[in-house]
């Protein structure tokens, strides 16, 4: 496919199967058995959420709105080609999207924050990484992620796969 023939956005979370955004078959690995290639991925990705976040002027005008979100205890902005999630109740940075990989820091885990950065970049055309394999938390996010993104969908009356449809059929 050529770069013009591509689409100009990705396709949206309720019009993909929960297979292809978080394959039943992908590897699920703890922590303390990532390889140091990944521990130096993410620890490279953290470093430019922080530097994001050292330029980043706080202005809750600014916050990424997700329109079905009762969130209140985290504010979510974009800089750059990096997604801030700001905790509101201390002003600490509680983790970012940057290369790609959604990071959550360790005192915010938890708290579904891994869960709204899919939801933050599926409102907002960006593109995340597509991984073989997941931490355990980091998988549960993206399930998550995919049935509150087809439910809304549904709600708002936007195309849907057929098969999230049979999957989540009495969610809403």
């Amino acid at each position: 496919m050529t770069r013009s023939h591509m689409p100009s956005r990705p396709p949206r979370l309720a019009t993909l199967p929960l297979a292809a955004f978080a394959p039943p078959d992908a590897w699920i690995i703890d922590d303390a058995d990532m390889s140091s290639a990944d521990r130096l991925q993410l620890y490279v990705g953290a470093e430019e959420i922080g530097d994001a976040h050292t330029d980043f002027v706080r202005d809750p005008a600014s916050a990424i709105v997700l329109p079905f979100s009762q969130r209140s205890d985290v504010l979510f902005f974009l800089m750059n080609a990096v997604v801030l999630a700001v905790c509101t109740k201390c002003g600490a940075l509680a983790g970012g999207v940057s290369n790609y990989h959604p990071i959550v820091f360790p005192a915010h885990r938890g708290l579904g924050i891994g869960r709204d950065f899919h939801l933050v970049t599926d409102e907002n055309g960006m593109i995340l990484f597509q991984p073989e394999y997941f931490s355990r938390a980091g998988y549960a996010a993206r399930l998550a992620a995919h049935k509150a993104a087809v439910v809304q969908a549904i709600r708002e009356g936007r195309v849907v796969h057929p098969e999230n449809r049979m999957r989540y059929r009495t969610a809403w």
